[in-house]
């Protein structure tokens, strides 16, 4: 697969945070060249592509390699920002140093999740699996992903996903005693229920924001986002870009965000006239 290093040689004077898209790490989504053809456009134009998702770093850092991109990351829905070493001089002791990689901690550590979730489920019992009880090999059979994708996403550092053994069984009354406590947050992404520190995610955005702006003070920032999931990240954009989901419909709230630009279509091929219009805007 063709390469496309999304490096930037001199500071940018626009950067793009984009949602993790499943497009960028299934296997099975459709043809890859609209995803190459907008990263061209984004390295012609000297825009780093920063991704923000609930996937582990090193599922992240995995999907970078697949795209031939080494660039900062937002991991676990703000539970940690990464950016290759000495990217940002200055900051060492604040960070994190793992390998060629910098950190920033930003989220609980996991095992605070656990124990939280799990003190509530004593509570209200019912059959719910954590991503933390399972074998990889599980995670691969429910989830579709390769085993060797299954142990990168069994990497978790802050936040935890669940699952329902059994579909007809009410989660309401347990999401509810865990949405009292004003650290946590939920939100559903297919079959899964995903558990973070509340303000997480805006926190590991504003992070990276203040991280580029340490560099350059004047960047702006674009935002490419579907799912009520990625409301912080186009809430914090200068030029926040907003996609149709599968059905062919833009999210409902994420449309009243104020300056947000519609993308007339889903998939790959929303990405790239996602790429294609913060270039035309940035003129």
């Amino acid at each position: 697969m063709e390469s496309k290093n999304v490096s930037v040689k001199t500071e940018p004077s626009l950067v793009l945070i984009s949602t993790v898209a499943p497009y960028f790490y299934r296997t099975d989504s459709g043809s890859p060249k609209d995803i190459h053809s907008a990263l061209g456009l984004l390295q012609s134009k000297n825009i780093p592509l920063v991704f923000f998702g609930y996937q582990t770093s090193s599922e992240i850092k995995e999907i970078q390699k697949k795209w031939g991109i080494r660039q900062p990351f937002i991991c676990e829905n703000g539970g940690a920002v990464f950016f290759p070493k000495r990217q940002f001089p200055g900051l060492e002791s604040a960070t994190v140093v793992k390998g060629n990689w910098e950190m920033i901690s930003l989220g609980k550590p996991y095992r605070e999740t656990i124990q939280m979730l799990k003190q509530l489920q004593a509570k209200k019992h019912g059959p719910m699996r954590f991503f933390s009880e399972m074998s990889f090999q599980e995670v691969a059979e429910r989830t579709g992903l390769p085993p060797e994708e299954a142990k990168l996403a069994k990497r978790r550092e802050y936040s935890e996903l669940i699952v329902l053994d059994e579909p007809g069984w009410s989660i309401r009354k347990y999401l509810k005693e865990v949405s009292k406590n004003s650290t946590y947050f939920i939100f559903k992404e297919g079959f899964y229920f995903f558990f973070a520190e509340k303000d997480e995610s805006a926190m590991g955005i504003r992070m990276m924001i203040d991280l580029f702006r340490y560099v350059n003070p004047n960047v702006k920032f674009a935002a490419i986002g579907i799912t009520d999931r990625d409301r912080p990240l186009l809430q914090s954009a200068d030029l926040p870009l907003l996609l149709q989901n599968q059905t062919g419909k833009w999210h409902p709230r994420l449309q009243k965000i104020p300056n947000t630009h519609l993308i007339d279509a889903h998939s790959e091929p929303a990405w790239r006239k996602a790429v294609e219009k913060l270039i035309d805007l940035k003129k």
